[in-house]
């Protein structure tokens, strides 16, 4: 996210319309690779995933029959295989992102605090004591944080793509429950039997 410029555009009204349009211009979310790499999907901008994955045209006016109610049924059903096959996928790519951080925090701090016993680079062979005191574990744990600030930032990115995807299922769920009422509403069974 640091791409995006804070400066004010004159055609932005405020610093958060210039900072929303430039997310929404350069923001991808969803991009996926396959096993050998490749990219699977290139992913999309909030908003082409917001048109996406909206089921019912806001501009319709007249009453669904029970055969478009059925295939919205269906396309809600495949839109819901989809956001949540890319909040899976995201998912654990974080958390295995999130493993991978604490590891090497670990590391580091096994490495900086290796430094002051036998062998390391503050340790008098002679005194058989440290030079130096060693850092305290809050001093230790900032600087592991600070080691690994690329790949927090990149867990921070895979956590907003993960809380985007669970809105957009959130929003089918909505979008579920008002095709349902709908139904109930007209009367209609949107099941599969009667086709």
């Amino acid at each position: 996210m640091s791409s995006f410029s804070a400066a004010l555009n004159p055609a932005a009204r405020s610093l958060r319309d210039s900072f929303l349009k430039s997310f929404s211009e350069r923001y991808s979310i969803g991009k996926i690779y396959s096993n050998s790499g490749e990219v699977l999907h290139p992913g999309k901008t909030p908003t082409e995933w917001m048109i996406f994955f909206k089921l019912l045209d806001s501009e319709r006016t007249k009453t669904l029959t029970l055969q478009e109610l059925q295939s919205l049924y269906l396309k809600l059903a495949n839109r819901y295989h989809i956001a949540s096959s890319f909040h899976a996928n995201i998912f654990a790519a974080a958390e295995k992102l999130k493993s991978i951080i604490e590891e090497k925090q670990t590391d580091f701090i096994r490495l900086e605090l290796s430094k002051y016993s036998p062998g390391g680079e503050y340790f008098d062979e002679e005194l058989r004591k440290p030079i130096q005191r060693r850092p305290g574990k809050e001093v230790l744990d900032r600087l592991a944080k600070n080691s690994t600030s690329d790949l927090n930032k990149a867990y921070r990115d895979l956590q907003t793509e993960v809380s985007f995807f669970n809105f957009i299922m959130s929003d089918l769920e909505y979008q579920r429950r008002c095709l349902k009422d709908y139904s109930e509403l007209f009367s209609l069974d949107p099941s599969t039997r009667n086709l």
